[in-house]
Parts: C-alpha cells; sequence; structure tokens
C-alpha cells in the first residue's frame, strides 16, 4: 500500500488554528501534510516548503495558506 496515499484528515485551519483561504485545505496523511485547493483536490504545497509562490499570488494567500484580505 501507499502510505502517502493515505489521508489520516482534512483542516480548514493552519497549524496556528487561523482560518485558512476559503479556496484551499489541508490533507494531513502519515508523512506529512499537503495543501490543496478544496474544489479539485491539486495539491499546491506541503508543510515543509508551504504553498508555492505562483499560487500565493494567484489565490491571496500567504505561505501557510492564511487569506491575505484577513490578515
Amino acid at each position: 500500500m501507499y502510505r502517502h496515499h493515505h489521508v489520516e484528515s482534512v483542516h480548514f485551519n493552519t497549524s496556528m488554528e487561523c482560518p485558512l483561504h476559503p479556496a484551499l485545505a489541508v490533507v494531513q496523511t502519515p508523512s506529512r501534510e499537503y495543501f490543496i485547493l478544496r474544489e479539485n483536490g491539486m495539491q499546491i504545497g506541503c508543510e515543509e516548503e508551504g504553498i508555492a509562490e505562483i499560487w500565493m499570488e494567484i489565490i491571496g494567500c500567504g505561505l501557510l495558506g492564511e487569506d491575505k484580505n484577513k490578515i
């Protein structure tokens, strides 16, 4: 079995309990957390690197998925 494909939980808040940008969610797997687009599940970052710079610009979020409009 591919352990990195096993989803343990899905979150809509940052690790500091701030709401994520409405377009994002965090998926926790046994090995790491992934930032994904809520609408289609596309991975746009991971916990070690944060959200890819291009996606931060497109969505309007910070490195850890926080909504820049609510900071």
